[in-house]
């Protein structure tokens, strides 16, 4: 892949995103017993191992091919309107265009790697360009001769200079765009392990399980192996979570090691793979169907979409930077994902003293994962949670993926920005810079966003070449 791509993505940040395998699990080492010690440094090494890899990955391109947190539930949650801004992290981005189907006014979207931010740009431009059998060709079907045939002429063109370098150099993503990054190419090694446990013919007949019962009854046919195979899964996991995102500091918010068995259980015996999970569905064999895929690849709503790609943002650095760029309260729901879990408690309260002022202080609502299973961020007391709701939209659709252990709704209490200013329980947030009056977020057309510079509300390119500034053309 180009480099040209990565030149944003600084491998001290990432270090830093990464979690703090020293001081996270530093106390593991800390035994009463000599043998308790050697285990806890033998875990230690083995964390700090995995975030090297981690690292490793990270740095080279895509890592989530499809995002990986249920959209149904959010929808269910967050009930957004026409009067909502959003703001979100980019990852696959599947979950911004779900909810671009919901018409909010504003989508703000970031993310540190510019390669997954490429990968949205792409399929917005997509959908701006093509119709929706070609889309669907394209993202659900994985059709590369299709994607070689009008990428040049119809969908470049609609591209930033970094995405248009990206995509230059990596058409063989349409080659299986569900086996595709890194978290694909991890599904794809998933499924040979398990061939070789004896379980391919138990993924061929997911496929035409009429029921959730039968499902179920097929992977009873085969506990043993599954048992057996779910036993290696967990002693994989270290280097399982490298691929599919998950550094360290995420994997001690875990129970033990019931992380697999949690997941398989949720999944398999929860979910019905074949008629309503999209998610294992396309890892399993390779593509969606018509009627298993994403909301957003639906043709009764491509129109709407066609309609709305302009009101997403995209942006490439640290959500709680892009958001500073805006005006305060300009937020009316912000889904962080679980990407708390990966940072230190400082770090938290910094992004919260920015997050606080941003969001706006009436309508401003906040959801997030985690793979803890209680709110373990003792700095985010003052928030008033909204679990009934969350448990309620689940109760209705259970959640698909089934690899977080909780999901959280909050929103702002009175008085919550001084709190933030403060630092909760004593912890006081570095210093950071003031919003620059002068220029906004790089690759935006928010029109909050370019006036300042000048340039006019229009595709990123254009706006970036409008500038000309170093700020809007990294």
């Amino acid at each position: 892949m180009s480099d040209g791509i990565l030149n944003g993505l600084d491998r001290r940040g990432m270090r830093r995103l990464l979690g703090r395998a020293s001081s996270t699990l530093g106390g593991v080492a800390k035994g009463r017993t000599l043998w308790g010690a050697a285990q806890g440094y033998f875990m230690a090494t083995v964390y700090w191992m995995q975030d090297r890899v981690m690292e490793y990955v990270l740095c080279r391109g895509i890592i989530y091919n499809v995002a990986w947190e249920d959209p149904r539930i959010d929808g269910q949650v967050l009930e957004v309107t026409g009067d909502d801004v959003l703001l979100m992290l980019t990852t696959g981005g599947c979950n911004v265009l779900d909810r671009l189907v919901d018409g909010p006014s504003r989508i703000v979207t970031a993310d540190l790697n510019p390669a997954q931010n490429a990968l949205l740009e792409l399929k917005l431009a997509a959908i701006a360009a093509l119709e929706h059998e070609q889309f669907f060709e394209l993202f659900a079907l994985s059709n590369r001769p299709l994607f070689e045939q009008v990428y040049q002429s119809r969908l470049r063109p609609r591209l930033s200079a970094s995405a248009a370098s990206f995509w230059d150099g990596n058409a063989a993503f349409f080659n299986n765009v569900m086996h595709a990054g890194a978290a694909g190419f991890l599904a794809k090694c998933l499924i040979v392990i398990t061939t070789l446990f004896g379980l391919r013919p138990l993924i061929r007949q997911f496929a035409s399980c009429r029921t959730l019962a039968e499902q179920r009854k097929a992977c009873d046919d085969r506990a043993f192996r599954i048992w057996l195979l779910r036993r290696f899964f967990t002693f994989l996991l270290p280097l399982i979570c490298p691929f599919a995102g998950v550094p360290a500091s995420q994997m001690t918010l875990a129970s033990g090691g019931a992380t697999i068995d949690a997941i398989f259980q949720r999944v398999f015996y929860q979910t019905h793979i074949a008629a309503d999970n999209y998610f294992y569905y396309g890892y399993l064999f390779g593509a969606y169907t018509r009627e298993n895929c994403p909301r957003y690849m639906r043709p009764e709503h491509f129109a709407k979409l066609k309609e709305r790609v302009d009101r997403v943002s995209i942006h490439t650095g640290l959500l709680h930077e892009v958001a500073s760029s805006y005006a305060d309260g300009y937020f009316s729901a912000m889904v962080l994902l679980d990407h708390m879990d990966w940072l230190s408690k400082e770090e938290i309260v910094t992004e919260w003293a920015v997050f606080c002022r941003k969001l706006h202080p009436v309508h401003g609502r906040v959801l997030w994962r985690s793979f803890s299973q209680h709110q373990h961020i003792p700095h985010l007391s003052f928030l008033e949670l909204h679990q009934e709701k969350v448990a309620a939209a689940e109760a209705v659709h259970g959640e698909r993926v089934g690899t977080y252990n909780s999901t959280w709704l909050a929103t702002l209490p009175q008085g919550s920005l001084t709190l933030a200013m403060r630092g909760v329980a004593g912890v006081t947030p570095p210093s950071t810079k003031p919003p620059s009056t002068k220029h906004k977020s790089p690759l935006s057309k928010d029109p909050a966003a370019t006036a300042a510079c000048g340039a006019t509300p229009s595709a990123s390119a254009r706006h970036r070449g409008a500038c000309g500034s170093q700020a809007c053309s990294d």
